[in-house]
């Protein structure tokens, strides 16, 4: 093969977020993997399932890796699912996750389609899952998912699937900066990190009750091998209970304030 033959990308599996396409070249890359990391309950896991939803309409296959357990059929309804269409796998131990995501990306059936791991922090390994709670299991995801890494690069590359991890993020000990679970050899392997997050300083709006109704979030590209723009910062927002506003979510219409108008007398 010639450097001619080579196709500068698979493309893209457009999100339901214009910003988020724009910044990430199209959406999120076909034969790499992506990661969205972040801290607990900023909304990966509604992000996720807003990209699964945009994905189906375009036709794709998805599969979910539920490793935490979270994902509901009334939720996943509300965000533009079609729970007929959707694979989701729940099992013990991360090789029984892995595994099944390769049998599964390998089917003739769902060449071009769509991985969701959620999340990668919550995967378990067999050696580990046998250990009484006061076993030490140092390193063992870590070197399960470097060659897990190493097998997925190939395979997602052949039969064009997309594949969006989802991470936590912990600010290593005695060091500075922010890393996500699965190891030295996961970093390198993922073509796309984001980190989500609060955006700081932006006002969150309420309703009478005190009740967060949107909330200003920020995804920053952290690594992009598709687009040269780290450090790039993409303003979202999220409803509570409605996911990220977007194609299929809308921004609530603004509360009036003060008294109604009484209609005009004739």
């Amino acid at each position: 093969m010639k450097g001619n033959d080579l196709e500068d990308n698979k493309g893209f599996v457009a999100t339901p977020f214009a910003a988020v396409n724009t910044a990430l070249g199209g959406g999120i890359a076909v034969g790499k993997i992506s990661e969205v990391a972040g801290s607990w309950s900023v909304g990966k896991s509604t992000f996720a399932y807003q990209v699964i939803g945009a994905a189906q309409k375009q036709g794709r296959p998805c599969l979910l890796l539920d490793a935490e357990r979270a994902y509901t059929k009334q939720y996943g309804e509300s965000l533009g699912i079609d729970n007929a269409q959707l694979d989701v796998f729940r099992a013990k131990t991360a090789e029984e996750y892995l595994d099944h995501s390769i049998e599964w990306m390998e089917m003739k059936k769902n060449r071009g389609g769509v991985v969701i791991c959620d999340a990668i922090g919550a995967l378990l390994p067999r050696e580990e899952a046998e250990k009484t709670s006061e076993g030490r299991s140092i390193g063992l995801q870590a070197r399960l998912l470097g060659s897990y890494a190493r097998k997925l690069t190939s395979i997602l590359d052949d039969n064009e699937i997309a594949y969006l991890a989802l991470n936590h993020t912990f600010i290593p000990l005695g060091q500075m900066g922010i890393a996500s679970s699965g190891g030295k050899k996961w970093e390198y392997a993922r073509a796309v990190w984001l980190i989500l997050s609060g955006a700081y300083g932006q006002p969150i709006k309420k309703d009478a009750t005190g009740l967060k109704t949107l909330i200003p979030m920020r995804l920053e590209v952290r690594k992009n091998k598709m687009v040269g723009n780290m450090g790039t910062k993409i303003d979202l927002q999220l409803i509570q209970g409605a996911g990220f506003v977007g194609d299929t979510v809308s921004v609530p219409p603004p509360r009036t304030r003060g008294r109604p108008k009484s209609p005009s007398k004739i």
